[in-house]
């Protein structure tokens, strides 16, 4: 039977979750390359067992098929963080791991993106023969996104040292909360032209002095994409800062949700650097928000138009219940700014419902009304002139939605207020 390559994909894609690609390639020979994609693609080594039995079992493989390593992209390492020398220990300690992994990378010529997590220390001391050999895979990889989750280095001068040992790398997730070390921050620091993309917090006094730094100092000059994953109060005026150091060069920026707590009343808006194509940000469309959507809006309206606006809302069933004049008014703003300067929306809606219907079983779900009822409130009259403009051609939305059309794209999500499971955990 002709299936489609886009149908063959998906199909494939939800058959290899539940553990059936063996059977799938015995019975559909013509998935084979398919199988291999999606089984190599993401190799996980984030306990012990699987660093010390699955990895020197898939350098076995690759000896005896070496086309296997072309398959792989992402390796992930040390999640778990259930190292075997005990609390003190790290898995860099483990034995043969940093060979093996040394191993992996050179052989994975195709790999793009490694995840090392929980680096404690950051890895073997520089003199000793493990980390010669960690040093040379790397300057010889093909990794180009670097993720350092729950890494600590002892200084700025030591993340730059190991950030250079990754000639390819575009893009860093800079690790969080690493140690204070003050006699190490003034040294002279090396610059990271190549590094494009940038994913940092700002909530540990480590995250806030580095960024601080970062704005300082060119240290990423080229910085195209800049993501703050999580941030405290006072974000708002070193992201002003950084904003005016990469004002050439930026292009995206990710916020997280804002919240009243650190978005002060009458803050200013900020000011986009002039190539900014791109803003995403979250905001709750709840009792209390006014702040944020004012933000938000005053943004908008004092810069040029935004090419894109990735913009996540969550919202509760009970919204129109409880907003304050004064809240309809900055909603009614917000409505007015998205659509008079953004040219293409990607918006990504959360209800948050009484119920743990989902999108199988909301038309048989007791609350069904009262969620469509929060869900008309929004569109007809919280947002009417976004819906005007960007949704105007889509069907009304259910659980686990997603159309798209001309100007935009609306992903519909919903998830149970007392439960906190949604539509993305759903099996299909």
């Amino acid at each position: 039977m002709y299936l489609p390559a886009e149908l063959k994909g998906l199909i494939l894609e939800e058959l290899f979750d539940i553990d059936v690609g063996d059977s799938i390639a015995l019975v559909w020979r013509e998935t084979w390359h398919d199988i291999r994609t999606l089984r190599f693609r993401y190799v996980d080594f984030d306990d012990y067992r699987s660093r010390s039995v699955s990895l020197p079992n898939l350098l076995d493989i690759i000896k005896t098929a070496p086309e296997v390593a072309r398959y792989i992209k992402e390796i992930n390492v040390g999640k778990a963080g259930d190292w075997k020398m005990g609390f003190l220990g790290h898995w860099s300690q483990e034995e043969g791991i940093c060979e093996n992994l040394a191993s992996l990378i050179k052989v994975a010529r195709h790999a793009e993106e490694l995840y090392l997590h929980k680096m404690v220390p950051i890895l073997p001391v520089p003199e000793s023969q493990e980390y010669g050999v960690l040093q040379s895979a790397f300057q010889a990889s093909s990794i180009r996104h670097l993720h350092l989750c729950n890494a600590w280095f002892v200084s700025p001068e030591r993340l730059l040292e190991f950030i250079g040992l990754f000639p390819k790398a575009e893009s860093i997730e800079m690790p969080d909360g690493w140690p204070e070390q003050k006699d190490r921050w003034m040294q002279p620091l090396p610059q990271c032209t190549q590094i494009y993309a940038l994913e940092h917090s700002y909530v540990s006094n480590t995250d806030r002095r580095f960024l601080r730094l970062l704005a300082d100092r060119p240290i990423f000059p080229n910085i195209q994409s800049f993501t703050m994953r999580f941030h405290a109060r006072s974000f708002i005026p070193i992201l002003r800062r950084l904003l005016v150091q990469w004002s050439t060069t930026l292009t995206y920026l990710a916020l997280p949700y804002l919240a009243p707590a650190y978005v002060p009343v009458g803050e200013a808006p900020l000011q986009l650097p002039p190539g900014l194509t791109t803003l995403n940000i979250g905001v709750e469309i709840v009792n209390g928000q006014r702040p944020c959507l004012e933000f938000i809006t005053n943004t908008l309206f004092q810069n040029k138009p935004i090419g894109k606006l990735m913009l996540v809302v969550s919202y509760s069933h009970q919204c129109a219940s409880f907003m304050t004049p004064a809240e309809i008014d900055a909603i009614a703003r917000l409505d007015t700014a998205i659509v008079e300067r953004v040219e293409f929306l990607e918006w990504e809606g959360v209800l948050a419902r009484p119920c743990t219907c989902t999108s199988r079983d909301a038309p048989n779900c007791t609350f069904q009304d009262i969620c469509r009822t929060a869900d008309r409130w929004m569109f007809k009259q919280a947002l009417p002139k976004v819906t005007e403009k960007f949704f105007a051609e889509m069907p009304s939305p259910e659980p686990g939605d997603f159309h798209r059309g001309k100007f935009a794209t609306r992903g519909h999500w919903s998830y149970d207020s007392d439960s906190g499971s949604d539509d993305e955990d759903e099996d299909v």
